[in-house]
């Protein structure tokens, strides 16, 4: 049976270049899209489901609401599934979402797919895909979290300008159906994330070791003290 191993994990160096990079790739499509589309989508909904400019922003700003309220919930799938896991479910909900969007007839269908589900999504991908450079950095920690997050900065130049071409040129449900295509980075990323659990165990096992002699013999002379106090009090005497 061949048994599939992950690449040789070190901090600092090597392989966390990659995670930098698939990190930022995340980014670009979780945060960057939200923001950067917010706008676009804003009209779009507007002309599409015929409603006024409060209504047609509601998806949108529902949509940026999900995302914030459910980080706690994404901080603890990414405890309890890891980041890889939690990386690859976000991506899933985010191609769900988006996806089922461009089949929406009805505002209430937009609410569910775009604002609900696709909300959810960028919560889990965010915090994975942040969650995941602590594991592989710590001298270098603040430099890979600031390029990592360039991925936001540049999907909210990039997607605004690109959400526009793809609504004028195609519509509202074949722009959707194309940025979707653009999530699949979350699972390309997702497949990137391991984590360097076997040496965090190995860094755990080697501090029980040191630690344990040093109780051991702490209890020793503390049995050795209690023995000698009688006899010093019994001479004082």
């Amino acid at each position: 049976m061949t048994v599939i191993r992950g690449p040789k994990l070190s901090k600092d160096k090597g392989y966390s270049w990659v995670i930098v990079f698939t990190s930022f790739l995340s980014h670009f499509a979780n945060i960057g899209f939200s923001f950067g589309t917010a706008g676009n989508l804003t009209m779009a909904h507007q002309d599409y489901f015929n409603v006024d400019l409060q209504i047609g922003s509601f998806i949108g700003t529902a949509h940026i609401s999900v995302l914030l309220l459910f980080g706690p919930i994404a901080s603890v799938l990414v405890k309890k599934l890891g980041c890889r896991l939690t990386e690859f479910f976000g991506g899933s909900l985010l191609l769900l979402g988006v996806g089922l969007s461009m089949l929406s007839k009805d505002l209430w269908h937009a609410i569910v797919f775009y604002s609900v589900l696709a909300g959810v999504g960028v919560s889990c991908t965010y915090t994975a895909s942040s969650q995941i450079l602590a594991l592989h950095f710590d001298r270098l920690k603040y430099l890979a979290f600031s390029l990592a997050m360039l991925g936001n900065y540049v999907g909210m130049m990039v997607w605004p300008l690109l959400s526009q071409l793809l609504f004028k040129k195609f519509g509202y449900s074949q722009a959707m159906g194309i940025m979707t295509s653009s999530h699949l980075l979350h699972l390309v990323a997702g497949m990137s994330f391991f984590e360097p659990k076997e040496s965090f165990q190995e860094s755990i096992s080697d501090v029980s070791d040191v630690s344990a002699p040093n109780l051991k013999t702490d209890f020793i002379d503390l049995l050795k003290s209690w023995k000698v106090l009688p006899t010093s009090l019994a001479v004082s005497q």
